[in-house]
């Protein structure tokens, strides 16, 4: 989902620049920049950054793998004089890699790792579309920037083509360059910090298993060539390629017969590539496999695989990402699984706060009060505007449809996930349409009209001719904060009698489960 407070998060999945000749350079800091960092304690880091383009001084941020499902990191103060940006980072008690990001108007996105490490300053040169680093660490941070930003480095560029067993070779391809350049880089600049190394080479080692484990089958729309992981995603591909093969798909030899103490037993606990891993490795665990996807049965199973084999953070980080994506996949769809999720949730909240992410499931217990709730009469009269310009209400959209499921589908125009999912799902939506009966209502919370509209217009031979339509007040009028739209794509399904069955729906490219969503509903009226 694409949150309103963290969308300059989206520029993390996304390379747009060229890479810099790998050259050698001063690693030490200008006397000037010197004088601007500040005396670091132990826990402190100062990032430095120039640009030619100074608009990025207020559109920059660090993402913290080491809180719930990664943030912006906390415990930061920034300041900015005529030239320079000063970022200090406090609390940072040990070395790790952190996601730097900044974005400009024209759709320039600048992305790079950084290892962070105590008492640190980092200086980052942005200039003519590229990065370049001084500091101690300047070696190993140039090096990540190349890994993120060339593309024969890059997984993004190498999607999963029909044969999963020629994917991973090409995916052993790029680690087996990265590695090689990095062991060449290490020993050019005679880099001694074994730790820090070893926090590098953990890094790359999770980003194969991740891409491993989550193939790169989704389409960056938005970027030519550019495919993102799907977190799901091997299962079904293996599901699908090998249904009418006479052979069986050997798991252990494609992930490297790698077990749960491969993920343990890392130095690097919050690298997103090892959670996302080990998410999806526990998720389909050979231990599991007789339950039914996102059933409260796998959810049970999957907690006590996860409380024997994990403890500490990592077990917190896990039963975390265990919960919200059950919740975001539909469960929590009928009133026993949303007291059995609200009971989970409060089990372990006072845990999740400790690693910053209380408020995340306070939202989720929010949004599940909202079983079979009607949307209220002040929300169900917000006024929306169609595309010839009448202006009308939720409540006559609802007439319009009396007796038909409904999924309120709300977007924008500069949501690219929300215009992936509307490009990819059109055979899958009419058929629901056609099959089942349900009416897709599109509501766009953009800010500008016209935008609303170009983008409409583009996408004419995705979306439903009828039921377009233009929220006026957007993120801030009633039917949005009544249905709790804090980030998009959103997707509400109400039964045919208008009543939420689901207020943080599955996308619909998740076809298994939203079919079987709505033929629960189906089954109960």
């Amino acid at each position: 989902m694409f949150q309103f407070k963290n969308y300059i998060f989206f520029s993390l999945f996304i390379t747009l620049f060229s890479c810099n000749n790998y050259e050698k350079s001063n690693q030490t800091l200008s006397k000037e920049i010197e004088n601007e960092i500040i005396l670091n304690s132990n826990q402190k880091v100062t990032i430095l950054i120039t640009s030619d383009d100074k608009e990025i001084f207020n559109n920059f941020s660090i993402s913290n793998s080491s809180y719930l499902f990664g943030k912006p990191h906390k415990d930061i103060k920034k300041s900015i004089t005529s030239d320079t940006l000063k970022v200090v980072l406090d609390s940072i008690s040990k070395p790790m890699i952190m996601e730097a990001s900044g974005w400009v108007k024209d759709s320039r996105f600048y992305h790079t790792a950084l290892i962070v490490v105590p008492s640190d300053s980092i200086l980052l040169e942005i200039k003519n579309n590229t990065i370049s680093f001084k500091g101690t660490n300047a070696v190993l941070n140039k090096f990540l920037y190349k890994v993120y930003n060339s593309k024969n480095l890059d997984y993004g560029r190498n999607p999963y083509l029909g044969n999963l067993n020629e994917y991973k070779e090409r995916v052993k391809l790029i680690r087996n360059k990265r590695e090689e350049i990095f062991e060449s880089s290490i020993k050019d600049y005679n880099v001694k910090s074994e730790e820090n190394i070893k926090i590098v080479k953990e890094h790359l080692n999770y980003g194969y298993m991740y891409n491993l484990i989550c193939p790169r089958t989704v389409k960056a729309n938005v970027i030519e060539g550019l495919y993102f992981n799907a977190l799901d995603g091997l299962k079904a591909l293996v599901e699908k390629e090998y249904s009418h093969k006479e052979e069986f798909f050997d798991y252990g030899s494609y992930l490297e017969n790698v077990d749960i103490n491969y993920f343990t037993s890392a130095n690097l606990k919050y690298d997103f590539r090892l959670v996302n891993s080990l998410n999806t490795f526990i998720r389909n665990h050979p231990a599991l496999s007789e339950y039914a996807d996102y059933s409260k049965e796998k959810l049970l199973a999957e907690k006590e695989f996860i409380e024997k084999n994990l403890d500490g953070e990592m077990e917190t980080f896990m039963i975390a990402r265990m919960i919200r994506d059950y919740y975001n996949k539909g469960f929590g769809n009928d009133a026993d699984n949303i007291e059995f999720l609200n009971n989970l949730i409060d089990e372990n909240i006072d845990k999740f706060s400790a690693l910053n992410g209380k408020d995340k499931f306070e939202r989720i217990k929010e949004e599940l009060v909202d079983f079979n709730f009607e949307i209220s009469n002040s929300a169900i009269n917000s006024k929306l505007l169609n595309k010839v310009g009448d202006t009308l209400t939720i409540n006559k959209v609802f007439k319009q449809t009396s007796n038909k499921i409904k999924v309120l589908i709300f977007w924008t125009s500069w949501c690219y996930p929300c215009i992936d999912e509307i490009q990819k799902t059109k055979s899958i939506r009419d058929k629901l349409a056609v099959e089942k009966d349900v009416e897709w209502i599109y509501l766009s919370i953009d800010e500008d009209k016209e935008k609303w509209l170009n983008r409409s217009e583009e996408l004419k031979e995705y979306l439903n001719v009828h039921h377009q339509y233009f929220v006026l007040n957007g993120i801030k009028s009633l039917l949005s904060k009544n249905l709790k739209v804090w980030g998009i794509p959103k997707y509400v399904i109400l039964d045919k009698k208008n009543r939420i069955i689901l207020n943080n729906g599955p996308k619909p490219s998740d076809s298994i489960i939203f079919n079987k969503i709505i033929d629960d509903i189906i089954s109960k009226n």
